[in-house]
């Protein structure tokens, strides 16, 4: 019999993805911590392939079954065979007809969520009910969602749509529903502060950020919330905030791409790189995952034009810095081109700057990216057109950047464009 399916969900649980003894002998901690039951070393390593592999014993399978939240073995397959199939999207159908939800649905969805294909149905399930704006169903499945069991990857999918359904409704019922759904922890923590949409930043998305400053009191959720103020200060070309960002208590132990938000935010408004600045991210990132530490930090040196320490960031951790293994890499893959074909421009090497642009699929990044980074990507296209002198290409980046600082009213790339407007003569 195969067990690789089981293995898999295992590891998405626990977020632990085995490919050492290391890690395995945590993801061991982590079963026997969970289901208050043993299990052994060698026999883990026989299951994941570091010992030869041996049928496992039954209390072996039901241990496992156990972390996932089934009472065995038996009814982790039963489940499956029901989660992964047509009968699923049934249940979530006549949940849906039903325009209610009891304990057994909840258990339902908490069951399915497991299996990552089924995230994109209770999503669409959720935001169903938030536009016929059914609010106490959506609260009641917050409430109660193991949102622990989806994963870094699916929970970006589920928050993307769920997020989307607002947009449907007025602004003001909108405001309303966010407010009203803000002071669930497991809301919070899983769609406003996972779907950054800096598309509207300026717009729905700020007064997303005004219930989350208003119904949470963590300090990484206020912290996030003054760092993005401050951004959408710096990107629509304000005047700097007056109060200094500090950093607050249990700092340290913030995740990787709130502390690389920090230190980007320090860069926006920063006038020449201090020495203090550059050797505390340098410090930072051996700390932190890099890839996930560097990626606004990127940006922000990026648009501040400090090729130099963008270049030091390059050559010191490459292999770092370019670690893609998440559904979001596309957004960080494409960052890393932009990045790339800036220090290109800079080293007077157009050639090889096209080519990291026409390696960029903006389509494929993550919605609430994608108008921000065009418009970097817009602006590295005027200064490649401008030192061409390539007129028409020039315009047609140019047009495409005001409009995009249209819809986002971001008025700080028509300042950084304005020395790379070429003028056919």
């Amino acid at each position: 019999m195969d067990y690789s399916q089981i293995l898999i969900d295992i590891q998405r649980k626990s977020s632990i993805n085995v490919s050492s003894v290391t890690e395995l002998k945590l993801l061991m901690d982590e079963i026997e911590t969970l289901t208050d039951e043993s299990i052994g070393y060698n026999t883990l390593r026989r299951l994941f392939g570091f010992l030869p592999n041996t049928k496992p014993s039954t209390k072996t399978l039901n241990t496992l079954s156990m972390f996932l939240g089934f009472s065995s073995y038996s009814a982790y397959l039963n489940d499956k065979s029901i989660y992964d199939d047509w009968y699923f999207n049934q249940q979530l159908l006549r949940i849906k007809l039903s325009n209610q939800i009891n304990g057994k649905d909840i258990k339902l969805i908490n069951t399915g969520i497991i299996h990552s294909k089924n995230i994109t149905a209770i999503a669409y399930l959720i935001g169903y009910f938030i536009e016929k704006k059914s609010l106490d169903i959506v609260a009641e499945v917050f409430k109660n969602l193991d949102v622990n069991q989806m994963g870094d990857s699916n929970t970006m999918k589920f928050a993307t749509i769920v997020t989307h359904s607002f947009y449907t409704l007025t602004n003001e019922y909108a405001k309303k529903a966010i407010n009203y759904l803000c002071i669930i922890d497991n809301f919070r923590n899983t769609v406003p502060l996972y779907y950054i949409d800096y598309s509207r930043l300026n717009s729905r998305y700020g007064k997303v950020l005004d219930s989350i400053k208003s119904y949470s009191r963590e300090p990484s959720d206020l912290l996030f919330v003054k760092l993005m103020y401050s951004y959408r200060c710096f990107y629509s070309a304000r005047e700097k905030p007056k109060k200094i960002i500090n950093k607050p208590m249990g700092f340290n132990q913030f995740e990787s791409v709130l502390k690389g938000r920090y230190y980007a935010n320090q860069i926006l408004w920063s006038g020449k790189l201090s020495k203090q600045l550059k050797n505390s991210i340098l410090t930072e990132i051996k700390k932190n995952n890099t890839s996930l530490f560097t990626q606004e930090i990127i940006l922000s040196l990026i648009i501040k034009s400090h090729f130099d320490f963008l270049s030091k960031l390059y050559d010191t951790f490459y292999e770092e810095i370019f670690e893609f293994d998440r559904w979001t890499s596309k957004t960080r893959i494409m960052i890393s081109l932009l990045a790339s074909a800036l220090i290109n421009i800079e080293n007077k090497n157009l050639t090889m700057a096209i080519k990291n642009l026409e390696m960029i699929d903006v389509e494929k990044v993550e919605m609430g990216y994608y108008e921000f980074l065009s418009l970097f990507l817009n602006l590295i296209k005027m200064k490649i057109s401008y030192h061409q002198k390539d007129f028409i290409n020039n315009k047609n980046a140019n047009d495409n950047l005001k409009c995009f600082v249209n819809m986002t009213g971001f008025k700080r790339f028509m300042i950084e464009s304005k020395n790379f407007v070429y003028e056919d003569h």
